[in-house]
């Protein structure tokens, strides 16, 4: 029977199930405890907390296959070396697009393109300035409401130093 980890519950709590339901004994890892009962109602054998560094030297050389859907940022080394020899690690958050607010739809297509060819290098180019100038515009924006915020505190700093009521100011 394989063993197969889930690193993070959250959105696809679901391959929790799948695994179950194709046969594999099921751990899963994630940042928190609280999420041991919500784990283990869907299927999972074990819980692994990933941030207790006992816990997940324990874990070495155990997994035949590893998926990680956890969007944050996080260093998946120690998932590496939870992995038997030839083990796989499908990684599956790509947490650097969505956090530019890539949409996911935008960034399965970069995903599925794949760095392979010229081609695909050309469609990846198109999707990476695409997103680049939606970020340009709002940084714009925020630039803006940035330079509003910072008029007004000035104006109420300037108003307190001064001893002047607030009543008229907004």
């Amino acid at each position: 029977m394989q063993l197969v980890g889930v690193v993070g519950l959250g959105g696809l709590g679901l391959a929790v199930k799948f695994a179950r339901a194709l046969g594999a004994r099921v751990a899963v890892f994630t940042t928190s405890p609280d999420k041991a009962g919500p784990a283990r109602d869907l299927g999972a054998d074990e819980v692994v907390v990933s941030g207790d560094a006992a816990a997940m030297a324990a874990q070495a050389d155990r997994f035949d296959f590893i998926l990680d859907t956890a969007s944050a940022k996080h260093d998946p080394s120690p998932y590496l070396r939870a992995l038997r020899m030839d083990g796989t690690l499908c990684m599956l958050g790509i947490p650097a697009l969505r956090r530019t607010g890539m949409p996911v739809a935008k960034v399965r297509d970069f995903v599925t393109l794949g760095p392979g060819t010229a081609e695909h290098a050309g469609q990846r180019l198109l999707i990476l300035q695409e997103q680049e100038a939606q970020l340009l515009r709002r940084r714009e924006e925020l630039e803006e409401d940035l330079r509003i915020r910072r008029d007004k505190i000035s104006t109420y700093r300037d108003m307190m130093a001064h001893g002047r009521d607030c009543e008229d100011e907004d």
